[in-house]
């Protein structure tokens, strides 16, 4: 059997230059809008990392001795080289900067098509851009993560890349592209080793593009050439730095809480909507965008399923854990976002009920995470400050004195913003039964309320102040004052 000869993907790049300035309007706005979002205390994380960094004295040390769960290396990195200026926004400042590519990674992708024989018409490639640009750049998620000092938008960013090489490319025999591909994913994984699902849904959508292409020894050859250099990179990562890393903590929820909230959080649907239900809206878009994708002969739908859905589900039976979160589900979350963007660009150009259908989706969508932002927006990832400076106003001695019942999260982020206070603050652990004036409580977004008096050890206290956070990020911190004895 002849050799069939090696072809670039059909790559339909964008004719109509009168959407360009819509797009870069949109992802302008959507810029201005993760900015906003940094401009708020840092919250437990992030303070986390700042003082595990503290005691290292290279930044060799991030690797080699901190095998720590909070320690996304690259971030710390990052963080490890600006600590010294000390301003808390420029912390944020490479995720303000990554979040803001992965939007126009997404909207180039957008533009992309790997069809090997394009089928029926799908909508134009700079309305596919523009669509795109609206669902991530309102993406409360996105913004969230595309604002706070962690690792998740670092890895978005460069897996995005890596798609972006490889869709373009086309995975071609011994491209000189594939080294770009090596590049970014390693950076992914050093950012978080959640990209580890771009990687395999690079794989599995490579290994269908190649071997279909070309006969077998040369489909492995370049799956090899493509893949072989990443995967060799994320082994080692595992079993020098992942695999005897220190879990720090949180809540133990198992998957379902967790995942429940994620659909809720990535489809912009309420929380109260029944888990089953959402489960249906989510995979049910989700299979629709699969559809349109795969009606034009492309291959990207099997990038989409096992980025989505298997990778994660394997990972989730092969380590076995009781401690989600949310921001876990991240990749799936920028996969699905991305197909759902697919969705409403063909419904878009359909006219008619279906123009109307791609409008009332895109605008329920924008609400739903559009509350959350303006949430976002308002209440930070908690009002740290704001508390101890009402604790330090209203103290009746010199020295502000506070207990709680968390002494690791609270006594953090004490510490940390209690030196900018105008007098002196000391954080009191449990172990010390000295009666303090002040005693704090912290919880997540939607907890029971706190209760208006309660009693432990240094005595009676009465609720004075609640401070709030946001969604995904943050604690709720409930400020009690101690009674007098008379009272």
């Amino acid at each position: 059997m002849p050799k069939r000869a090696a072809q670039r993907p059909v790559v339909e790049p964008s004719k109509a230059a009168n959407l360009r300035p819509a797009i870069l309007v949109v992802l302008v706005i959507a810029a201005l809008l993760r900015l906003a979002a940094t401009w708020n205390d840092l919250w437990l994380d992030e303070i986390w990392t700042l003082t595990l960094i503290g005691p290292l004295h290279s930044p060799l040390e991030i690797v080699t001795s901190l095998h720590h769960d909070n320690n996304h290396v690259l971030n710390s990195l990052f963080l490890y080289l600006l600590r010294p200026i000390g301003w808390d926004w420029l912390y944020r400042v490479p995720a303000l900067i990554a979040g803001i590519a992965t939007m126009a990674l997404g909207a180039f992708l957008a533009t992309l098509d790997d069809a090997r024989a394009p089928g029926p018409s799908d909508a134009s490639p700079h309305v596919r851009a523009l669509v795109t640009a609206l669902v991530l750049g309102i993406s409360h998620p996105l913004i969230q993560y595309g604002s706070e000092a962690r690792g998740y938008a670092l890895a978005l960013a460069f897996g995005l890349g890596a798609i972006a090489v490889a869709l373009r490319d086309g995975v071609r025999p011994r491209s000189a592209a594939a080294p770009a591909c090596w590049a970014l994913l390693i950076l992914a994984f050093l950012s978080h080793a959640l990209a580890l699902h771009v990687l395999t849904a690079l794989i599995a959508w490579g290994a269908v593009r190649a071997l279909r292409r070309d006969r077998l020894p040369t489909g492995l050859a370049t799956l090899a050439w493509w893949f072989a250099v990443p995967s060799i990179a994320f082994g080692a990562f595992y079993a020098f730095f992942l695999r005897g890393m220190t879990v720090g903590g949180g809540n133990r929820e198992g998957i379902g809480p967790p995942l429940a909230r994620a659909l809720a959080t990535v489809s912009g649907l309420p929380v109260d909507v029944p888990f089953v239900l959402r489960l249906v809206i989510v995979l049910g878009l989700a299979a629709a965008g699969l559809w349109v994708v795969a009606r034009r002969g492309s291959d990207l739908w099997v990038l989409f399923v096992v980025g989505i859905v298997v990778s994660p589900a394997i990972l989730a039976v092969v380590q076995r854990t009781n401690l989600y979160a949310e921001r876990y589900f991240l990749v799936s979350m920028i996969l699905w976002l991305l197909l759902f963007a697919r969705l409403l660009a063909w419904l878009a150009t359909r006219g008619g009920g279906a123009t109307i259908l791609a409008v009332l989706a895109l605008a329920l969508f924008g609400l739903g995470n559009g509350a959350r932002v303006a949430r976002l927006l308002q209440d930070g990832r908690g009002n740290y400050q704001a508390a101890l400076r009402y604790m330090v106003a209203h103290t009746t001695g010199d020295v502000t004195a506070i207990a709680s019942d968390h002494d690791f999260r609270n006594r953090l982020v004490v510490e940390y913003f209690g030196p900018r206070m105008p007098k002196p603050v000391r954080y009191v652990s449990r172990a010390d039964s000295t009666p303090t004036q002040w005693y704090l409580t912290q919880g997540n977004l939607g907890d029971a309320p706190p209760l208006n008096r309660i009693a432990v050890p240094r005595g009676m206290y009465r609720l004075v102040r609640t401070y709030p956070t946001a969604m995904l990020s943050g604690l709720v911190w409930s400020v009690y004052e101690r009674e007098s004895p008379g009272r």
